[in-house]
């Protein structure tokens, strides 16, 4: 199931913060990630990705 997770937050990751925030709960170790660590995480994911785009699945 998180493989698939995965691929459904790289499939959206173009959409706005707030909406990506909406639709994933973010966590590590169990704790949830505060907002500001959810969108730092979400831009590093983008930053990553754009220097290394996913192969399509």
């Amino acid at each position: 199931m998180m493989e698939k997770d995965i691929a459904n937050l790289i499939d959206i990751l173009h959409l706005e913060e707030k909406e990506i925030l909406e639709r994933f709960r973010f966590t590590m170790e169990g704790r949830r990630l505060t907002k500001a660590e959810a969108l730092r995480f979400i831009q590093f994911l983008r930053d990553e990705l754009e220097k290394n785009p996913p192969l399509k699945h």
